[in-house]
């Protein structure tokens, strides 16, 4: 058996050290999500307020 299954467990950690002088890390920035995050955002938003603003019409006399 091999796995967690057959009792076997990880005793040594190995890195490719090798890659790790030429690494370059760069800041990630703002997330790029175009334009429709932006649309359904407001069309659900919109929803919500015409949902909120009928029930509250009509349960406040």
């Amino acid at each position: 058996m091999t796995g967690l299954q057959g009792g076997t467990s990880i005793t040594d950690l190995h890195l490719a050290t090798g890659l790790l002088p030429d690494l370059t890390v760069r800041s990630a920035g703002r997330p790029q999500r175009g334009p429709w995050p932006l649309l359904v955002n407001t069309v659900i938003t919109t929803i919500v307020l015409g949902a909120a603003f009928l029930l509250r019409r009509r349960t406040c006399p």
